[in-house]
């Protein structure tokens, strides 16, 4: 069974297929392999051959090509193989688009899949290739949940960049087919298309190895933190039940010293609501000089404002324009420019510099959306004080 991003596209590697068992070469290799010369529809025998699907003369089994999302009710598989079940960018940053395939992988396609009742027959079988768009795709969701480690890896990147697989023979900068693309093409190419296409499209990474909008190199790091002007505390809140797959809540704390942001404390997980307030009231038992708590009124947010309202000054709502893209765009200044700082030695901060690294191609925005909605709020509060003053 072949199943791409759509019936179309699914349906032309079927014609492939078939043109390379008519053709001479194949013959000459497997001369007992024979499709039926006439093209039948579903219902004719003794062999299909069509668009859709097609048999093996004089033998069991049958190629089925089918769109994700398609039918395939009613019909098995010993090996499946889907191929870019994403199409491009705007399907892959996609939640619910990317949840969609997810589902359809769960419920349809692995229900298909059976073992030969031969005997000595090998278990069912399921290849990946895709295109790696966005961490979490149908290959990095896979991985992520495969806890019984049953899932092989293989990415054999265009240009070799980094620790080869064993299967791969090839020396640091060595291309992958130097025949078809050598290393001046593809240092073109890449300069041509961009480090987020050329990750995803050559390279089989969802975002640059440096990072993409906000580079890795960028994060300043702190032993001690000086004198601070203000502090807040900035909250993500989850959507949704607490739930293995659910959405997750993270909060920093903020220390601001003019242009500067250091980054202190941080509480990120999946929580009900009961356990996002009492993080947030530890947060602020421990940071007391906390003067403004700065929530996304949106899923538990708003009911948290109101909560916390009736505890804490300050109890401040954020309401996101534009976006995610645009939000983060819009204050990379402070990254690059050297102003946003990080505690050394100090666990959590390794996940908030690659969640940002990834961005807008990774598995979570939590972080993302903490850290950036803060720094939206302290730039619009300075812009606004400064505005005040002119007048």
């Amino acid at each position: 069974m072949g199943c791409a991003y759509s019936e179309p596209f699914s349906q032309e590697f079927n014609r492939d297929i078939q043109g390379i068992i008519t053709g001479d070469e194949y013959r000459d290799l497997f001369p007992d392999t024979r499709l039926s010369q006439r093209r039948t529809g579903f219902t004719e025998r003794p062999y299909q051959r069509n668009a859709s699907v097609f048999e093996i003369v004089d033998c069991r089994g049958y190629y089925r090509a089918s769109g994700i999302g398609g039918s395939i009710t009613g019909k098995g598989a010993t090996l499946a193989i889907i191929d870019d079940p994403i199409k491009n960018h705007e399907e892959a940053y996609s939640a619910t688009h990317r949840k969609s395939i997810q589902h359809w992988y769960t419920s349809t396609l692995r229900t298909r899949m059976e073992r030969d009742l031969e005997e000595g027959s090998t278990p069912p079988r399921i290849i990946v290739v895709a295109t790696r768009w966005h961490e979490d795709d149908l290959i990095g969701w896979l991985q992520a949940t495969d806890d019984r480690n049953e899932w092989h890896a293989l990415n054999l990147p265009a240009i070799l960049d980094s620790e080869p697989h064993p299967c791969d023979p090839r020396e640091q900068g060595d291309a992958l087919w130097p025949v078809g693309f050598n290393i001046g093409e593809l240092r073109s190419l890449e300069s041509d298309v961009g480090p987020r296409d050329w990750e995803s499209l050559y390279q089989g990474r969802p975002s640059p190895a440096g990072g993409g909008m906000v580079k890795t190199t960028w994060w300043q790091r702190y032993g001690s933190i000086p004198g601070l002007q203000d502090k807040i505390l900035t909250v993500d809140p989850n959507f949704g039940e607490k739930t293995k797959e659910g959405s997750r809540c993270a909060m920093y704390v903020m220390g601001i010293r003019g242009p500067d942001r250091y980054i202190m404390d941080a509480r990120v997980g999946r929580m009900d609501f009961t356990e996002m307030l009492d993080a947030i009231r530890h947060l602020v038992s421990i940071h007391p000089d906390i003067t403004t708590i700065l929530i996304e009124k949106k899923a538990a947010g708003a009911p948290a404002i109101n909560v916390l309202r009736r505890e804490f000054p300050g109890v401040t709502e954020f309401n996101p324009t534009g976006s995610k893209e645009a939000r983060v765009a819009a204050i990379t200044h402070y990254f690059s420019g050297g102003n946003i700082f990080v505690p050394d030695q100090v666990n959590w901060v390794g996940e908030l510099i690659h969640e940002f690294a990834a961005f807008p191609a990774g598995r979570y925005d939590d972080r993302v959306d903490a850290i950036s909605q803060a720094l939206i709020h302290t730039q619009d509060s300075f812009a606004n004080n400064f505005a005040a003053l002119a007048r």
